[in-house]
This record gives C-alpha cells, structure tokens and sequence, in this order.
C-alpha cells in the first residue's frame, strides 16, 4: 500500500503527539499533515500561503478534524470543504472531545462521514486511534482525487 497522506486539523499538541504515536507503533502507511487552525486547513486543501506547493501539500486521504479550534469551529471548517466541489468527497472524521449533541448533529449536517468522540484518556485514545485508523484504512474504500 502506498502511504497515504491525512490531514490532521487538530491545536492540542498532546492529542496529535498521540496519533502521531499510534501511526508510527503499528506502521500504519500514513503520513500526517498537521494544522492547528481552520484557517490553516483551509490553506493547505486550496494550496494557498505556505501550503502553496502540492508536494508539500498532498490531498489527504481523509481528513481528522477537531470541532475545536482556535480561529473557527469545526462545523465551519467543514462546511467551506464540503461547498468545493474539489474537495467535497473527501471524507472528513470529526475525532473531538465536543460531544455536546448539538456540535455532533451539526457536523453530521454539515457533511461528515464519522463522527469519533476523543477519549481523554491516554490509553484509550490509543485504542479508539487504532480503531479508527484500521477502519478507514483496512475496510473503507477511499475516493480517488478527480483529475481536470
């Protein structure tokens, strides 16, 4: 399998050092792009500012996002992806500790294919990692980006 690059849009440090973890503990064929803003995300997906050059930039596979954020909240990220055709079949997984049933309804009507609550705990956000991962990687077909 080819590595497949992720956009992880997540600002807790703590969080994304435990994805990181997981990826590289069970070899998982991903390479982890980081924001920490929506703003940021939204950059990196339309190749703008320091995210300009497509290398440096690949469109993910999926997207792990956060509901929130330091400049906006995740239903707002979500929704300017899902409104560009380019991007709208990019499956997006709200992974966030916002389990208010509101924020979750709101992503889900924004267009997100999952949504993961975020344990607050180390070992179990291990665990829910590797579950999520070994999901979206071993039982998920991914759409394939369009090409002009």
């Amino acid at each position: 399998m080819d590595v497949l690059p992720i956009l992880l849009v997540e600002d807790n440090n703590a969080d994304a050092e435990a994805l990181h973890r997981v990826v590289k503990m069970l070899r998982l064929p991903l390479e982890i792009k980081r924001c920490t803003t929506g703003a940021c995300a939204l950059d990196y997906l339309h190749l703008r500012g320091k995210h300009s050059e497509k290398a440096e930039a690949p469109r993910p596979a999926f997207i792990l996002l956060d509901y929130h954020l330091p400049d906006m909240s995740g239903d707002e990220v979500l929704e300017a992806i899902k409104r560009e055709e380019r991007l709208k079949s990019i499956p997006v997984i709200a992974f966030s500790g916002a389990t208010d049933p509101r924020n979750v309804q709101s992503m889900y009507q924004e267009g997100a294919s999952s949504f993961v609550p975020k344990p607050r705990d180390a070992d179990a956000l291990q665990h829910t990692a590797e579950k999520m991962m070994a999901y979206w990687l071993a039982l998920v077909l991914l759409p394939e980006e369009k090409t002009p």
